[in-house]
């Protein structure tokens, strides 16, 4: 997801801050629905149901931007010196400090009061894929999970983008242009191949969908977003591809909607195809901002103070959202019931309160973390080196 701000290093465009600001309130929106099919009675109420269904699709758009933003900034990098070292440094503390106090914190509850919960009790048994970050393994290794994990259950994103950066950066800091490419378009085939495989051989949802080789496609398509505007593409095309990409994203959701009344992460159609060509949607949509008219309605849509703040703060509203929703949200529905009308109340609430959390831990951790990182940083410059021929 991407969840984290990893664009620090390049020229800043507040429209990808926007973007990610839509995700994570895409996410918030998909896991804070307390209606059920047999509340949605109304035209209005079902129409708000379909909305917070199509939520879980924020993570795909995270997992693109990640994909695009940390090849863009290898692309950027990779000719100075020291720069593999002043990478991993800044990611390490970007990523890192909110990621472990999280777990400290659900490690602690586990062993104190909720150590009998099932779900904490899975954590604290399964605590070193947590701490290696291999939690998006666990429905591989143990079948024998809980069907709630209502603290944790979404951290295996973060597991994925960053197996991720484990092994992209040395692929984008040494591979030629074309020989990258040529990456990316293998990358996606053996995803795609994999997610259809797993599903002929019956395998549970829950391995297709937080797999690494399973979701790698939609890192890749944004590295080639990346790849493309380094290219010699001039900006028509690419406006005429990024239109390509997002109707033929439309059509598949229209489809979707037709056979399926609904567009879920579960349907055999979405984790077979309906991955790949909703991350190819979602590429096509960050071609069409990066692209549009500086003064055009998208630029300025994504770039509004709203969805950039949101999109600033996205990182530690992702990790404490899930939380926050089963402890107070649960203690909010005592008062307002799940009817139709408390989730107007629900979701606005609920919301705050992430975006207030969030904004702390971004003074009080993010921040301090990503100031530290800087200074640690080896301060590069560009040396002659002759561009990757591989």
């Amino acid at each position: 997801m991407m969840l984290i701000n990893n664009d620090a290093d390049a020229t800043r465009d507040s429209t990808l801050d926007g973007l990610r600001g839509m995700a994570v309130i895409a996410v918030i929106l998909f896991h804070s629905s307390i209606l059920g099919p047999n509340q949605a009675e109304s035209s209005i109420s079902k129409l708000l149901l379909v909305l917070l269904d199509l939520g879980w699709a924020g993570v795909d758009l995270f997992f693109v931007l990640s994909g695009f933003l940390i090849t863009r900034i290898v692309l950027a990098a990779r000719t100075r010196k020291g720069w593999l070292k002043s990478f991993f440094i800044k990611r390490v503390f970007r990523i890192l400090p909110m990621y472990f106090l999280f777990v400290t914190l659900l490690l602690l509850l586990s062993y104190t009061i909720f150590k009998h919960r099932a779900d904490f009790v899975f954590i604290r048994e399964q605590q070193a894929y947590f701490w290696f970050m291999l939690q998006n393994f666990l429905p591989l290794m143990n079948m024998n999970w809980p069907p709630s994990l209502f603290h944790s259950g979404h951290l295996w994103t973060l597991a994925v983008e960053w197996q991720f950066y484990m092994i992209w950066p040395f692929l984008a800091g040494w591979l030629s242009h074309r020989a990258l490419t040529i990456s990316c378009i293998v990358v996606i085939i053996v995803a795609l191949a994999s997610r259809l495989v797993l599903s002929g051989l019956e395998a549970h949802i829950a391995f297709i969908y937080t797999l690494t080789f399973s979701r790698m496609d939609s890192l890749a398509i944004g590295a080639l977003v990346a790849l493309a505007l380094q290219s010699s593409i001039d900006n028509t095309t690419l406006r005429k591809l990024s239109n390509v990409l997002v109707f033929t994203g439309v059509g598949f959701f229209l489809v979707t909607m037709y056979l399926y009344g609904r567009i879920s992460y579960h349907l055999p159609i979405m984790y077979t195809i309906g991955y790949t060509l909703l991350a190819a949607f979602f590429a096509g949509l960050l071609l069409k901002v990066i692209v549009a008219n500086e003064k055009g309605m998208l630029r300025s849509m994504f770039s509004s103070q709203c969805l950039t703040a949101v999109g600033k703060y996205s990182y530690a509203m992702y990790i404490i959202h899930l939380p926050l929703m089963s402890s107070f949200g649960n203690f909010l529905m005592r008062f307002i019931g799940k009817e139709f009308y408390a989730q107007l109340i629900y979701l606005p609430v609920l919301f705050i309160a992430t975006l207030s959390i969030a904004w702390l831990t971004w003074r009080t951790i993010e921040a301090p973390a990503l100031l530290y990182a800087r200074k640690r940083a080896i301060s590069s410059s560009p040396v002659p080196s002759k561009a990757p021929t591989l």
